[in-house]
């Protein structure tokens, strides 16, 4: 799983700076050296929190010249989009809905990679005898779709 998070945070940096959809920081010479990170709470951005927390992020991208990684959390697509809209943010990791609407509206941008492909996870209790599909049968599932919880 750390290695499948890894590459995956690997080729979403190399995509990204290798197409040049990033800012040019924030020191005079215009070499960038901070990038900015826009993301969101939720298990699809979970390899950008990872790979913030442990380091990841800084680590790989100090043989481009970056000194600095800082994430901003925003609650959804369409503010994170703004943000880049305005130049408050390098990367967006965002689904591919909000950034078709920003590139409409002028956003100078490239979508480059897909970073979950999976969807959504299934979460058992702890003391669950999970044996595959099968034992769900009989019970209660709940997910979480935008704002709304749906029961079965």
């Amino acid at each position: 799983m750390k290695k499948k998070l890894a590459l995956i945070a690997t080729i979403l940096i190399a995509s990204t700076l290798l197409l040049g959809c990033v800012g040019q920081g924030n020191d005079n010479s215009g070499k960038m050296t901070e990038l900015r990170i826009g993301y969101q709470p939720s298990i699809h951005q979970i390899a950008e929190m990872v790979a913030m927390e442990k380091g990841w992020w800084v680590n790989d991208l100090k043989k481009f010249g970056i000194e600095k990684v800082t994430d901003y959390e925003f609650p959804s697509g369409p503010p994170e989009m703004q943000a880049m809209l305005g130049g408050q943010i390098d990367i967006a990791y965002v689904g591919a809905t909000p950034p078709i609407t920003a590139i409409d509206q002028g956003l100078d941008a490239k979508i480059v990679a897909a970073a979950q492909t999976q969807g959504s996870s299934i979460v058992v209790w702890p003391d669950a005898t999970y044996n595959g599909p099968s034992f769900f049968v009989g019970k209660k599932v709940g997910f979480l779709l935008a704002q709304y919880r749906i029961w079965f």
